[in-house]
């Protein structure tokens, strides 16, 4: 009698628990929190499904939105995505620990907006990281508010609401160049130097943007310099997601 009682209290404690564990979700995936308007769900862009509040989206799939639709993604460790219209964007990677907490979570933008509401870490952890890319720029947090503008010609912005986003930009590579054959056999008299290569360089801006700035990048990923964001240029997504202070 009593080791059943025993096992009755074990139970009763551990239970809790476990409930909390499995509001967690599947580990990989988002829950659909929100969602207003028409959006769907695909594993390879062929075949759509469509979505619906309360269900899981796995890793690597895609959420494409439709005209005036809104959706809002839930990650395990209460970090939040929402999707604008006319978007489509991929899960790229989403792993958690046991405990919900964030490991690695990278969210491609091909075209559209997004807003982030990225939840700061409990622990030290060394990954934790949460990136938002597209093809020509990525942005790096740990903990902050910002939306993430991506036009179909693949230039776009970035919006920081509070805290700190770093995002890097490919610039437009250097122009490959050969060394002269004659210069150079004229120069290795004097001293060794190599021989004629080909040289060729990308270079990759990167810039810390910080609380209300934005900062804009071209087709090619060249990045501007940070602006305040204000009421004369407080982009329309901006105003939906965030107040101008």
């Amino acid at each position: 009698m009593r080791s059943i009682f025993i096992a009755a209290i074990v139970a009763l404690l551990v239970f809790p628990f476990a409930l909390a564990a499995a509001d967690c979700g599947a580990q990989g995936a988002v829950k659909v929190d929100k969602l207003e308007g028409a959006a769907k769900s695909s594993a390879d862009q062929q075949s759509w499904t469509p979505l619906k509040a309360g269900q899981e989206v796995p890793a690597t799939h895609f959420v494409k939105t439709e005209a005036g639709a809104r959706t809002m993604l839930l990650f395990p460790d209460g970090s939040s995505l929402k999707v604008g219209e006319n978007s489509l964007v991929s899960l790229s990677e989403i792993t958690s620990t046991a405990s919900c907490e964030r490991e690695d979570y990278k969210v491609k933008v091909f075209f559209g907006k997004v807003w982030s509401n990225v939840k700061k870490l409990v622990s030290k952890n060394d990954a934790g990281g949460f990136v938002v890319e597209s093809k020509n720029a990525v942005a790096g947090v740990r903990g902050t508010s910002f939306g993430f503008i991506v036009n179909p010609d693949g230039s776009g912005a970035l919006l920081v609401e509070n805290g700190k986003v770093e995002i890097s930009g490919q610039a437009k590579p250097a122009e490959s160049k050969k060394m002269n054959i004659q210069e150079w056999k004229k120069n290795r008299s004097r001293q060794e130097v190599s021989g004629p290569a080909e040289i060729s360089k990308k270079e990759w801006d990167s810039i810390v943007v910080e609380a209300m700035q934005m900062v804009r990048f071209t087709t090619d990923g060249t990045l501007s310099k940070p602006v305040p964001i204000g009421a004369a240029n407080a982009d329309a997504w901006y105003r939906e997601n965030a107040p101008i202070k």
